[in-house]
């Protein structure tokens, strides 16, 4: 008998600029087991679905916003 393979888990979260204001229209990456991005919403949400259990890392780009590290 094989173990059973663990369920998909989500991630969630906020993109927020230096003002603490929502940012809306960011790419966010999820990099780990599979790769896979998301798009905030016009609350600054964003919401990973589906994801094979493990570490991921996850960044927020766009232009004009840098990073940081």
């Amino acid at each position: 008998m094989e173990p059973d393979a663990p369920a998909p888990g989500s991630l969630s979260g906020l993109v927020l600029d230096e003002r603490n204001l929502p940012v809306p229209n960011v790419v966010v990456s999820a990099l780990g087991a599979v790769t896979t991005i998301a798009v905030t919403d016009s609350t600054g949400h964003y919401t990973f679905g589906a994801l094979t259990p493990g570490p991921y890392l996850v960044r927020a780009h766009l232009a004009g916003y840098i990073a940081p590290r």
